[in-house]
């Protein structure tokens, strides 16, 4: 499967607790945007599945990617939220990303009914879903970060991020975020993910340049997988 097919003129100006790695600089003649790859890895090499990456402008920038520009012309009633699938006692995916104002719902796939709860001050709520059942959406207004559980499984944990960045994404099973059509300027890319050590995102700025592309491989270092009751050691998906 092919993920990306040309990588932006990325320059690091700073790598925060990220680990630098190499950058390769190709010439898009044909093209007037850029596209952003980052490469996120464990000190020891090994592909990050699952972190977020948050593209934003800085200053007086004000780009929206296409996406973003197309979902601002349609009516917020007409959008389709974000779906979070419990599936073997289990919030798939794990890290859920919303654009701010936009809405989720959770449908539950198991033979048995879930309670989820969030406590967190972007959005506090308490939902009862039976087997087979999708819960009414839920609006988020405000960005940040959602953890979610069930009080019923204790073993339940997931997150949401919400967010206005114009462009983001996550990473794939190679650990690679690829971010398309990012229009010329300063970014600030921010990096998360649940495993993380440390709280908070780390940060580093980008320029992305008009007609290049480039790779960046960057370092996160994560906590050890912990186990769940079955013995099995966790796994981070991202949608």
């Amino acid at each position: 499967m092919t993920y990306w097919t040309a990588l932006p003129w990325i320059r690091l100006l700073t790598a925060g607790c990220l680990g630098l790695g190499t950058f390769v600089t190709i010439s898009l003649a044909a093209s007037g945007n850029g596209s952003v790859q980052l490469s996120v890895r464990s000190p020891s090499g090994d592909p990050v599945v699952g972190a977020v990456v948050l593209l934003e402008p800085i200053g007086s920038q004000t780009h929206d990617s296409p996406a973003n520009a197309a979902a601002a012309a349609i009516d917020a009633d007409q959008r389709e939220p974000v779906v979070i699938d419990q599936t073997d006692k289990t919030f798939n995916p794990r890290v859920s990303l919303v654009p701010t104002g936009g809405a989720l719902v959770f449908k539950n796939s198991d033979l048995f009914v879930h309670h989820i709860y969030s406590f967190a001050p972007v959005q506090r709520f308490e939902i009862k879903t039976p087997s087979g059942a999708t819960s009414d959406p839920i609006e988020f207004e405000s960005d940040g970060l959602v953890s979610i559980g069930c009080n019923i499984h204790d073993t339940m944990l997931g997150f949401i991020l919400v967010s206005n960045a114009p462009y983001s994404g996550g990473s794939n099973e190679d650990g690679v975020v690829a971010l398309d059509d990012v229009r010329p300027g300063l970014y600030t890319a921010r990096l998360w993910h649940p495993d993380k050590r440390g709280r908070g995102f780390e940060e580093m700025e980008i320029e992305v340049l008009k007609g290049q592309v480039s790779e960046v491989t960057a370092s996160l270092d994560l906590k050890t997988a912990r186990r769940n009751r079955t013995g099995e050691a966790g796994r981070s998906s991202y949608r």
